[in-house]
């Protein structure tokens, strides 16, 4: 197929062929474009020794990335997501998005050579207050640019981890904005400045965020922020509420291939808005708007539920309890062909 190149694609396409060597890129159809979506998942640590749910072995995330290759889904980096809607046209058929959080040690010793083995790219956000030089446990500077570069997206998790929206200042207090720019600028310019690169996205830590933190992290030049709210992401996703299921080990690998072939539920938020800071427990409501489907299942924290719309199509419910903080929402449900539609958003909830 032969196309002409706008001037403006030439560093689009120096960006992506590198992470497409093995596929031809072409041009997607229009119409085709709208039927692409893209899961992330999230991991933690991979250890030979699982002491925690969220501890994968090797051999686990190896099973799952066979899993990937197998059902035709093509790993793509952040940064590649980030580029790639601005021209969606360049976008896989079937993109996917692995993440690695917190720079544990098996992110170098067992994740890395795992990747290289199958020639495919991921990102891992990590927070320098625990990145030195020679660490046991926690990756290393020198093991992150060997990583960064051989093709792998190296981004921020803030800089010492902490929970963003927890404080007990109110969000427009001097100090609490202040401690936020060093958590949001501050891990950005160490590990550009350590690895001579440039970090464009920002995963939350605990995935707690609200629209104070979204605008500090607009405000310290992230051009993505990623979240753990469920359901896949659409190529026109709002980069600053990147959806992000994180992975645990009690996850079956047929759970994890009904997870990532999930379409997303679209729906017109009514209350609570989405990373709102609200002090009162809601009522959560929304109204479907494009899909015809009459009995859905909710879960907000402690609170769950089937949900049924009323006359004038508005679902509604009502929360018993909530807890202090991040409290993400989830609606899903199935079509007549069993095929799995999920949404999520999240608020801050500081009574």
């Amino acid at each position: 197929m032969r196309f002409k190149l706008k001037a403006g694609l030439v560093l689009l396409l120096v960006f992506v062929i590198p992470f497409f060597q093995s596929n031809a890129i072409r041009v997607q159809p229009e119409s085709k474009i709208k039927n692409i979506y893209i899961p992330a998942l999230c991991y933690h640590r991979v250890t030979p020794q699982i002491s925690s749910v969220y501890d994968l072995t090797p051999e686990m995330l190896e099973e799952q990335i066979r899993l990937f290759i197998g059902e035709g889904y093509q790993p793509i980096t952040v940064q590649q997501f980030i580029k790639l809607q601005k021209h969606p046209e360049f976008f896989p058929d079937k993109p996917i998005l692995l993440t690695f959080d917190d720079g544990s040690k098996g992110h170098y010793q067992y994740v890395f050579p795992l990747l290289q083995k199958y020639e495919i790219k991921a990102t891992f956000f990590v927070y320098p207050s625990v990145i030195a030089e020679k660490s046991d446990k926690m990756i290393t500077w020198s093991e992150l640019l060997e990583m960064s570069e051989a093709g792998m997206d190296i981004e921020s998790h803030t800089m010492s981890h902490p929970f963003l929206t927890k404080r007990t200042e109110m969000p427009d207090d001097s100090e609490y904005l202040k401690w936020l720019d060093h958590e949001l600028k501050d891990s950005k310019r160490v590990i550009e400045e350590h690895l001579k690169t440039r970090v464009t996205s920002l995963a939350y830590s605990y995935g707690w965020h609200n629209r104070v933190v979204e605008e500090k992290c607009v405000e310290a030049g992230y051009q993505a922020m990623l979240t753990v709210n469920w359901g896949c992401n659409r190529v026109d996703e709002n980069p600053y509420r990147i959806k992000r299921r994180v992975v645990s080990n009690a996850m079956s690998l047929r759970q994890l291939q009904k997870y990532i072939a999930s379409r997303p539920l679209s729906l017109e938020i009514i209350s609570p808005e989405d990373s709102a800071i609200i002090a009162e427990v809601p009522e959560v409501q929304f109204r479907l708007t494009n899909r015809e489907l009459n009995l859905l299942d909710i879960e907000v924290g402690r609170n769950s539920g089937e949900i049924k719309p009323n006359g004038d199509g508005v679902f509604s419910f009502h929360l018993t309890s909530l807890y202090s903080g991040y409290n993400m929402i989830i609606v899903s449900g199935y079509d007549g062909q069993k095929q799995l539609y999920m949404e999520s958003w999240g608020f801050d909830y500081s009574p």
